[in-house]
């Protein structure tokens, strides 16, 4: 199936899509509920304003996305790469530069 300039709004509630791959896609306001989309990749994919609640997630990749306004489980994800950096301590003791998780 493929997904080519939505603007609809699209409510996927209690689908599998594991495995599936998101590209050069807008699926800004999607709603994604009790879903499982295990090693989904999402490349390049507008998902400003989407929302996964009781969903999946498991090694899903997201790379190169908009997620101004997304949500999982009611967080803004721009809250939880805060958190998650704020957590993450630079070790400059390492040679290549890696963060480490406390």
């Amino acid at each position: 199936m493929e997904l080519n300039d939505t603007a609809e709004k699209i409510t996927a509630k209690d689908v599998n899509l594991s495995d599936s791959s998101f590209e050069d896609a807008d699926l800004s306001r999607v709603q994604f509920h009790d879903s499982t989309l295990e090693g989904a990749t999402f490349r390049d994919v507008d998902l400003r304003g989407a929302t996964f609640t009781d969903a999946s997630l498991e090694e899903v990749k997201i790379v190169d996305c908009n997620l101004e306004g997304m949500t999982i489980e009611g967080i803004a994800v721009s809250t939880l790469l805060e958190v998650y950096e704020s957590n993450a301590e630079y070790d400059e003791d390492e040679e290549d530069g890696e963060y480490v998780e406390e």
